[in-house]
């Protein structure tokens, strides 16, 4: 069975080298423009080119995003951008509309082509049709059932993309005016502003100033908030249906959170590649029964990283037993968060018994912290002696956005790119 790749978001070049540390296959980024993640960092040229050569010297990959919906007035900008992307050949290009799709083939036909979720492929037909005009890949909507995926595949032996984790939209496939509408910010223009995550109340009109008490809290109510998909206990069946990538959604995240789910989601692959074929590729059912049992610390890690209230989403149809927990997130718009991220490793001097840190939060000398290493199953604890500034004065705690030494009985096992975390609060 072919291995499936494992997708990772890289919203700048640190992510984009995080997500790689920590095991994926492949990522996706953007440019400065045309890429529907107009608040994630994004990369400069130079960077959209050493991230390629980078991947390449690793032996993975790099798909570029131009899914915006382009305007007449982009035209220009956009054929100048992929005349740029042809210079540094990344491995495919990620695309909605179908001019631009037009223009990729006239001036970089030798890239593969990829069409985004946006286009809202929910049929065989419809993948049928964007394979006579030349597109390699089909990231599906999040909106099919696991059924659906399997006709698909089976219909157009397709290589097919699916989203497995991360933000869901409260649109049809991200097709939501509210952004526009509220906050004069284009979604379909990558500056969306989220506006379903902001809290609401009815009002009838004809009453002014009164509102229908539909509260959940005294905000308000988050009708329109979706909770966060998470996928990671149906690899085995999306493994079994074909499905050539799984995707992480996530380029606005962090690094700790590109680095953790990337892991997580690299682990269970792993664990699916020992197990299937010592019991047989297609025997699904033993195969779900052995990785069930190893899932409980893929999915405590997944719990750690910041995320809303987790939903598998449309993927085992209703009709199939799926959960009638909604997948709006009426309650709140509030994170869930397992953990705080300390900080990363940045090099290791074993003679001196110190550790050089990126500081991303505070902790104390003497304080047990978790080192997150390329493998759950590797991580362990430290509790740092000293924390020295860069003037070698002792410091009585960590300060975000600052370098410092940490001192430590024995820095045996520390490698630059680990990360520092407290589990709980």
């Amino acid at each position: 069975m072919k291995k499936m790749e494992l997708l990772a978001p890289a919203g700048s070049v640190e992510k984009m080298k995080a997500a790689f540390a920590f095991g994926a296959d492949a990522v996706y980024l953007s440019g400065k423009r045309f890429g529907l993640r107009a608040q994630s960092d994004n990369f400069h040229e130079e960077e959209m080119e050493y991230s390629v050569r980078y991947a390449h010297d690793l032996g993975k990959k790099v798909y570029v995003t131009i899914n915006i919906y382009a305007r007449n007035e982009d035209l220009e900008e956009v054929e100048k951008h992929i005349r740029f992307l042809k210079t540094i050949q990344p491995d495919g290009l990620i695309i909605s509309d179908p001019g631009v799709l037009r223009m990729v083939k006239q001036y970089l036909p030798e890239v593969e082509i990829h069409l985004s979720t946006q286009t809202n492929l929910t049929n065989y037909e419809a993948v049928k049709f964007w394979q006579d005009m030349g597109v390699k890949r089909f990231i599906l909507a999040r909106e099919l059932s696991s059924d659906e995926i399997r006709q698909i595949k089976r219909e157009t032996g397709a290589d097919l993309e699916i989203f497995v984790h991360g933000a869901m939209c409260m649109a049809y496939s991200g097709r939501c005016l509210l952004s526009d509408f509220l906050a004069s910010r284009g979604a379909n223009n990558g500056n969306c502003a989220q506006p379903c995550r902001w809290s609401y109340s009815l009002v009838e009109e004809r009453r002014p100033g009164e509102y229908f008490p539909i509260e959940e809290d005294e905000r308000g109510t988050y009708i329109f908030n979706s909770k966060d998909l998470n996928l990671a206990s149906f690899l085995p069946e999306i493994r079994e249906i074909g499905v050539d990538s799984i995707k992480i959604e996530g380029r606005n995240k962090g690094i700790y959170y590109a680095a953790g789910v990337t892991r997580a989601y690299r682990a269970a692959l792993d664990i699916l590649a020992d197990i299937s074929p010592r019991v047989g590729e297609y025997n699904l059912e033993i195969i779900h029964k052995e990785y069930e049992s190893f899932l409980e610390p893929i999915q405590r890690e997944l719990s750690y990283i910041s995320h809303r209230h987790y939903t598998d989403g449309f993927f085992p149809g209703r009709e199939n037993g799926g959960t009638e927990v909604p997948m709006q997130n009426y309650g709140d718009n509030s994170y869930i968060r397992g953990s705080d991220f300390l900080g990363i490793i940045l090099s290791v001097n074993p003679t001196a018994r110190t550790a050089k840190v990126d500081i991303r939060g505070k902790f104390v000398p003497g304080e047990e912290i978790q080192v997150m290493t390329r493998k759950i199953q590797d991580d362990f604890f430290i509790r740092p002696e000293t924390i020295l500034d860069d003037a070698g004065t002792p410091q009585e705690f960590t300060r975000p956005n600052t370098m410092v030494d940490i001192s430590l009985d024995s820095p045996i096992g520390l490698e630059p790119g680990f990360l520092l975390r407290r589990i709980g609060k």
